[in-house]
């Protein structure tokens, strides 16, 4: 099923984990997560994929309740309520790519997160979620993972 012109329920509700990948669809058809689903691809993934005219790779979407613990995901996490998407974008330096999202594309997010962000590799990944009712939004960050701690450090943009 497409929810948006690029992006499908598949893509936005897989895992690695394949043993919660059934439940973790059958979740995410549920109405409110669905629909939540939708105005994520449309409202800013897709944007981001016309902006660049490359594939947008979601490594993260919805998370539901049994995956989310599986990954140690937080139990607030915009991502068990169909709002939020951890990404990156083909051939693209992700600072560049969150240094556009948000100086200069005009995406109404509730945050923006560079994740785990090595310039000398690229690697890491970009979390963008809608924006959150009676919530600060447009909040960018910088976070880091500490292994001593196992706990992420988020520092301001």
């Amino acid at each position: 099923m497409k929810l948006s012109t690029n992006f499908t329920f598949d893509e936005m509700t897989r895992t690695d984990h394949r043993k919660y990948l059934a439940a973790n669809r059958e979740e995410a058809q549920q109405p409110p997560i669905l629909d939540k689903l939708k105005r994520l691809a449309n409202e800013l993934l897709q944007p981001i994929r016309n902006h660049y005219n490359r594939s947008v790779n979601v490594s993260s979407g919805y998370r539901g309740t049994k995956l989310n613990r599986a990954v140690k995901g937080s139990p607030r996490s915009q991502h068990c309520k169909g709002e939020a998407a951890d990404f990156r974008v083909t051939d693209s330096d992700l600072r560049e790519v969150f240094d556009w999202i948000r100086d200069q594309s005009g995406l109404q997010y509730g945050q923006l997160i560079l994740e785990c962000y090595d310039p000398e590799t690229n690697s890491g990944w970009i979390h963008i979620s809608l924006p959150r009712p009676q919530r600060t939004n447009l909040q960018d960050l910088i976070a880091t993972w500490d292994a001593q701690t196992e706990k992420w450090n988020y520092q301001p943009a």
